[in-house]
């Protein structure tokens, strides 16, 4: 495995005017995400799992092997990997305990087995190759208004936070996170292989939140690759989950009316939801080892052909679907009935939404971008009135701009924590910048209601050492307390008044530096 280490502190910010450090917990493995469900902060780390050491001693092409039949080489293999499999199983039991973690809070490998095969090698989905321990994700979970106690973990380092651990093996080697209040959902995104081309899907690891702990419960898989956590919602005994379902990818012969061949680049797409029903694991049921996340009902079909999920946004029994390649298909999905879901409405427009936002009831606000013949030419803003989920409406646009000789973009189309709406004031806050012969780089601060988006005022954030390169980088957020909106982004950080647009105080991370802390880039 990798030697990564994840560091959580907690302090105590009662007094604004300084923060305590009261706790700290060191964990094996790199940080992936966290989600915090009233007091509880669960932590999600990842290692990845180096079986190159156990299963390279079987490679048939080793000297070792060099003129034995197919008998006497599985003979002689299977010998060595008795030998391999339990130093190897040795050296992971050592790393997990690493973490605090017992078996007992260990999801069974056989766990991952969710009856889609047959077993045979030839159909094993995974991820660049088969096996199940491609991955290792943690779950360690910390209830923060628990009394700090004093523990020592294997290494003798002080960590004075108590945690809960739990872990599971994964199929791939990355893992994305999604969590509602009773459960977090690990997913992650698999191929099959041949010569020319692939094919995805993605496995899902469901853990129960409860009493201050993660406890793995089940595990399911849907065909294509999912865009991020808001394609998946869990509502009830359901998951629904969004995906694009890419047809084998791949180089084909192609006879034009010539009778020419030459090969084509595959790009056929299908757009479904799928959902999933947990596995009822009561002991009235008798199937309490049952583990598997049951496919009750998908719809499929959503988009033109090559378009692919762009966003997507679940609210109560409906889902709102984005796809795009030259337009901007804007469907409505009935989700009411978990074995069939259907299609009430679908709006066609131009441009695509990256990022949908719910305002209320009846109206979504989308970041995006406009286009024009499937080429994306300036950074959207739109409001959609969905009152009516057989008809829903653009009801208003902004766009950034529209010239060819700028681009423009913004964090908040593929990070929501970037994103900033007011429902009081009816404002967005937005970061944003601008290539070209307009620059700027900042926050876009714009007036919203359901029927109108103007720009208010915006914040610039430069930097002094343009070209220079270092890790004081901050990521663009904003914070509105007491109609004071502070902004971060880059290597400076800025407080305005909402409503007089006035500058309160700023910060440049860059004001002492020297040539010498650089790293320079043209």
């Amino acid at each position: 495995s990798d030697y990564g280490r994840t560091h959580i502190r907690l302090y105590d910010v009662s007094d604004p005017t300084q923060l305590v450090l009261i706790g700290t917990r060191d964990l094996q493995g790199t940080y992936r995400e966290a989600r915090r469900i009233d007091s509880n902060a669960h932590f999600v780390s990842v290692t990845n799992v180096n079986t190159f050491s156990l299963l390279e001693p079987l490679y048939r092409w080793r000297q070792e092997y060099s003129g034995l039949n197919d008998t006497e080489y599985i003979l002689m293999a299977t010998e060595i990997a008795t030998k391999q499999t339990d130093i190897f199983a040795r050296k992971l039991l050592k790393e997990m305990a690493m973490n605090d973690l017992d078996c007992s809070n260990m999801a069974r490998i056989s766990m991952m087995e969710t009856g889609s095969h047959t077993g045979d090698a030839d159909e094993l989905d995974s991820s660049y190759s088969d096996g199940i321990l491609n991955g290792y994700a943690q779950v360690t979970t910390l209830d923060m208004q628990h009394e700090v106690s004093v523990t020592s973990d294997i290494n003798g380092t002080e960590n004075n936070l108590s945690v809960h651990a739990s872990g599971i093996f994964l199929r791939t080697y990355s893992v994305e996170v999604y969590a509602s209040q009773s459960t977090l959902v690990l997913f992650g995104t698999g191929y099959r292989w041949d010569f020319t081309s692939s094919s995805q899907t993605t496995y899902l690891c469901t853990f129960r939140l409860q009493d201050g702990t993660a406890t793995p419960t089940a595990v399911g898989a849907v065909p294509g690759d999912l865009l991020d956590q808001f394609s998946i919602d869990h509502k009830g005994d359901y998951l629904r989950v969004a995906s694009t379902e890419s047809s084998t990818w791949g180089y084909f012969n192609h006879t034009d009316g010539d009778g020419n061949i030459f090969q084509r680049w595959r790009q056929e797409t299908n757009n479904r939801i799928t959902v999933l029903r947990f596995p009822d694991q009561s002991a009235e049921s008798g199937e309490k080892n049952n583990t598997v996340l049951e496919e009750v009902g998908y719809i499929d079909g959503l988009g033109e052909p090559g378009e692919r999920i762009f966003a997507v946004r679940y609210v109560g029994n409906l889902a709102y679907v984005v796809t795009f390649l030259q337009t901007d298909p804007f469907y409505t999905i009935d989700m009411s009935d978990a074995q069939n879901p259907k299609m009430v409405g679908e709006l066609k427009i131009s441009g695509f939404s990256n990022y949908l936002h719910p305002v209320d009831n009846e109206s979504i606000l989308a970041v995006g971008q406009e286009a024009r013949d499937g080429r994306a030419v300036g950074l959207q803003v739109s409001m959609f009135n969905v009152s009516d989920p057989r008809n829903a409406s653009l009801q208003a646009r902004y766009t950034v701009e529209e010239d060819d000789d700028n681009w423009s973009s913004s964090e908040a189309q593929f990070e929501h924590k970037a994103f900033r709406y007011l429902a009081r004031q009816q404002m967005l806050i937005l970061p944003a910048r601008i290539s070209g012969e307009d620059t700027f780089d900042g926050f876009l601060i714009f007036d919203v209601n359901k029927t109108h988006i103007e720009p208010n005022f915006n914040i610039t954030h430069t930097r002094s050492y343009q070209g220079c390169n270092y890790n004081a980088y901050l990521q663009a957020r904003s914070i509105v307390i007491n109609e004071q909106v502070t902004t971060f982004k880059g290597h400076t950080i800025k407080n305005h008044n909402l409503t007089t647009r006035d500058l309160i105080w700023d910060a440049d991370l860059d004001k002492n530096l020297t040539k010498e802390d650089c790293v320079w880039y043209l």
